[in-house]
Order: C-alpha cells, then sequence, then structure tokens
C-alpha cells in the first residue's frame, strides 16, 4: 500500500485595499508563494446561490478573476487581510472577497466545542490568520475588529491568528507587514 503525499505549494495568500504603490511597497522582491487579490480586477458579489456546494462543488459559478478563491483558501499556509477598518470590520472589497470564500466550506455543519454551530471545511488545511486594519479606529471599533478576527479565525479553520491596528495605510506599510 502506498501513502501519496499532498504535494500541492502551500502559499501566502494575502486580500487587501491597499493603493497599488502602498502595497508595492510591502512586497519588493518576488514570492513564488505568493498570492494576491486586490481591487484591480473587479468583483462581483456572491449571490448566495450555493451552486459552489451542489453545481460545481468547491468553484464558484460566477466566470470572475475571484472564481477560485475557495480553492486557494485550501492552499493556504498563511491568509493575510490587510483592510481599512470600517465600523469594525471590513472594507467594502475586503469583506465583498471574503464572501466569496463561500466555496472552500462544505454544506454539512458541525458543533464545536464552544457548542457552536459551522459549517465543514473542504479541506484540512489550517492556515495562520493576519488581521491588519488601518485608519482611525474608537475603543469600541477595535472590540468589534478583535472579535471579527476571532470568528473568521474559527470560519477559516485557522491554528491561529492576530489582529494588529494601524493610524494610517502609510504606518501599516511602514511598519512592514507582512514583508
Amino acid at each position: 500500500m502506498t501513502v501519496e503525499k499532498n504535494t500541492e505549494k502551500r502559499i501566502t495568500l494575502v486580500i487587501h485595499d491597499l493603493k497599488a504603490d502602498e502595497f508595492g511597497k510591502l512586497y519588493t522582491g518576488s514570492r513564488e508563494d505568493l498570492v494576491v487579490i486586490s481591487d484591480e480586477k473587479p468583483i462581483s458579489p456572491c449571490m448566495g446561490c450555493f451552486s459552489c456546494w451542489t453545481k460545481t462543488p468547491g468553484l464558484c459559478v460566477i466566470p470572475d478573476a475571484f472564481q477560485n478563491i475557495g480553492s486557494l483558501f485550501s492552499k493556504a499556509k498563511e491568509i493575510v487581510l490587510i483592510s481599512r477598518c470600517v465600523y469594525g470590520g471590513f472594507s467594502p472589497f475586503v469583506k465583498n472577497a471574503l464572501d466569496r470564500t463561500v466555496p472552500s466550506l462544505l454544506p454539512f455543519f458541525k458543533i464545536d466545542t464552544d457548542k457552536m454551530m459551522h459549517h465543514q471545511h473542504r479541506s484540512k488545511n489550517r492556515p495562520v490568520l493576519s488581521l491588519n486594519f488601518y485608519g482611525e479606529t474608537g475603543s469600541g471599533e477595535k472590540e468589534t475588529a478583535e472579535k471579527l478576527g476571532r470568528a473568521n479565525a474559527l470560519n477559516f479553520n485557522a491554528v491561529s491568528y492576530s489582529v494588529y491596528f494601524y493610524g494610517s495605510a502609510k504606518e501599516a506599510v511602514k511598519a512592514g507587514i507582512c514583508a
């Protein structure tokens, strides 16, 4: 009996809403393992049709540049989210991109140790999750964003997560997030 090893290349997945020149300062070199999702291409919103569960399992039926985002989540060793903080949540683009990750889940539910119900994951992948918020934030927004980080870590089956706050996009870039 032979056991096949998963030889699929693991990636660092970055979803961000930074301007191209700001993001370019974060990653100056070339990295084979880096996959970047930004608003350079138009993204359609998730329709909630669940065809990614029934008709094309694991693949979104919306024919745009983000059709394979569920697959990318299953290959990510690290997921880095960089977003302007909007009322303690993500910017519209980052939120829209995350909504399109439904294909990474199965339509079945499980109850975790905290008695919370979650969808089962399509893959056994356990990425490290990093949420990086920038912009002016009050204490209520930070508290909401930290709760969002915990919820996203559960939903993305993250092995660990961290939440960071920066006063501006320039400050985030200067700090070298995910460099």
